[in-house]
């Protein structure tokens, strides 16, 4: 059998799911694991916006949406911000979900605790300088998605986006923030082949005023695939806000996804999952036991007319994906009866 594989457009992550699947790591541990290397680096990659597919032979595909949401639950409208008055970044910030999909993707087939795969990442952290990074990063291993609820870990997330910060952030939204868990939409393309795509994928986002201040729909997305010998893929992509709202004692960010309350402009729904940019899918050919993840970073979207498997097979749907946008990168995997391969396509530039 060969081993497993990994491809990502975030060099570090890709190195520690390669490293993990050479261990004989799931495809599912090897993502886990490399978003977290990449997070252990990046301030601005644990709390961002984000979606996973894990998909495989008799499984199905399915989809996590860890986009962020909006905040404010249970609580009264603020008076909200008049008209040429200054916002701050705080009334940015939105309700990070990426732990309760790294904890609920650890359900679909990992096989390394989770407190062994944030271990590795909080060492890196720590190397680098990051202890609170690395504090956060070893509770996330211990209580996974419940260590926002942590009590000096809420403090910090409050002080930096709560309302005296100008943010509507609140205890109650830090609570239970859940992702959904749910069956991939399966599109039928030709030769028999399938794409599941997550299943808010090109929907458009309100236009009320104020809804798409600060919107993620234009940051640049990273993603990672990996496949694994037992015949599952699994991919990931985020989001990261460099410009997000710093939490220093945590030295992490926020993403500034959330539409700050306006005087006189209806209140987005607290709880409500924010617009961002997140492209990833998954190709299915059930006649050979064969599957595909993709990512692709650097655009906003991928469009379900682009998805079509012509003369040049993946190869040529990747370039066409990388295409779309000058710079950006296109990332895939494949397995098929034990056999797995990893592609890079560079858009031009």
């Amino acid at each position: 059998m060969s081993a497993g594989k990994a491809a990502s457009t975030h060099a570090d992550a890709e190195a520690a799911a390669a490293l993990l699947l050479d261990e004989g790591a799931t495809s599912v541990d090897a993502v886990i694991g490399g978003f977290l290397s990449a997070a252990a680096i990046d301030p601005g990659a644990l709390l961002a916006p984000m979606t996973m597919l894990v998909a495989g032979v008799g499984r199905g595909a399915r989809c996590i949406d860890g986009r962020a949401i909006q905040p404010g639950l249970g609580t009264r409208r603020p008076r909200g911000f008049a008209p040429g008055q200054p916002t701050p970044d705080a009334a940015f910030a939105a309700v990070p979900r990426s732990l309760g999909v790294l904890a609920l993707a650890h359900t679909h087939g990992a096989a390394r605790p989770l407190s062994s795969l944030a271990k590795a990442a909080s060492a890196v952290a720590r190397k680098r300088g990051a202890e609170g990074r690395g504090r956060l990063l070893t509770l996330i291993g211990e209580r996974g998605a419940r260590a926002l609820q942590q009590g000096d870990v809420s403090r910090a997330l409050l002080l930096a986006a709560g309302p005296t910060a100008g943010g509507t952030l609140v205890e109650d939204d830090l609570a239970d923030p859940l992702p959904s868990d749910e069956r991939a939409p399966l599109l039928t393309l030709a030769d028999g082949t399938g794409a599941a795509l997550p299943s808010f994928q090109g929907t458009t986002s309100s236009t009320r005023p104020g809804d798409g201040a600060r919107r993620s729909d234009h940051r640049t997305a990273e993603a990672l695939v990996a496949a694994d010998v037992h015949g599952t893929v699994a991919a990931l992509a985020w989001s990261p806000d460099p410009e997000g709202v710093l939490v220093p004692e945590l030295e992490v960010r926020l993403p500034r996804d959330a539409a700050p309350v306006l005087r006189g402009v209806p209140r987005v729904n607290p709880g409500t999952p924010r617009p961002a940019a997140l492209p990833l899918l998954v190709l299915t050919r059930p006649s050979d036991g064969w599957y595909a993840a993709l990512g692709i970073g650097g655009r906003p979207d991928v469009e379900h007319a682009e998805l079509t498997l012509e003369a040049g097979g993946l190869a040529s749907l990747l370039e066409r994906l990388a295409d779309v946008q000058r710079g950006s990168l296109a990332v895939a995997v494949t397995v098929a009866r034990s056999k797995v391969q990893a592609l890079r396509v560079g858009g031009r530039r």
